[in-house]
């Protein structure tokens, strides 16, 4: 897995989108172009939390250069994730999460570390809510494992 380094004050709420999200480890190449890049994984557009990432990658350059703000890159990505796998439960509450705490971290309300936290807090409970689930009514959950990637969270 390549991992590079990625701006969490502008993905992460991103990740949101930016509200793109989240903070991951430095790759072994260190800054990119402009400083920061959200982390990479083998394969991208393979599946759905792939293609999100690679959304969230172009949003977050879009945040960078002022075009968007976290905020709009957020619903960007929402866009994105609905149109690949369209609303479920478990997705649609830890969007709203995530989008509420990138209005109050835009807003200078939170700092950087305080939505990492609270994210983290939303995805454990995505996660107890998806596993609480008879099998065969799991949603495809592709925007929570796409934050669990971002964050280096247990898996689903």
């Amino acid at each position: 897995m390549n991992r590079s380094v990625f701006r969490p004050a502008l993905a992460a709420p991103l990740l949101l989108a930016l509200s793109l999200t989240a903070c991951v480890a430095p790759g072994p190449t260190g800054k990119s172009g402009d400083g920061w890049s959200l982390p990479t994984f083998g394969g991208l557009g393979h599946n759905e939390e792939d293609q999100l990432l690679a959304e969230a990658n172009a949003l977050a350059g879009q945040v960078g250069n002022g075009q968007l703000t976290r905020l709009q890159a957020a619903d960007r990505l929402d866009q994105k994730r609905l149109a690949l796998v369209g609303h479920n439960a478990i997705d649609d509450a830890l969007f709203k999460a995530y989008r509420d705490q990138t209005v109050l971290l835009q807003r200078g309300q939170i700092a950087q570390a305080d939505l990492r936290t609270r994210l983290v807090r939303e995805i454990d409970r995505a996660r107890r809510n998806w596993n609480a689930m008879p099998l065969p009514q799991r949603p495809n959950a592709a925007f929570t494992r796409f934050l669990i990637r971002i964050y280096d969270q247990a898996p689903l």
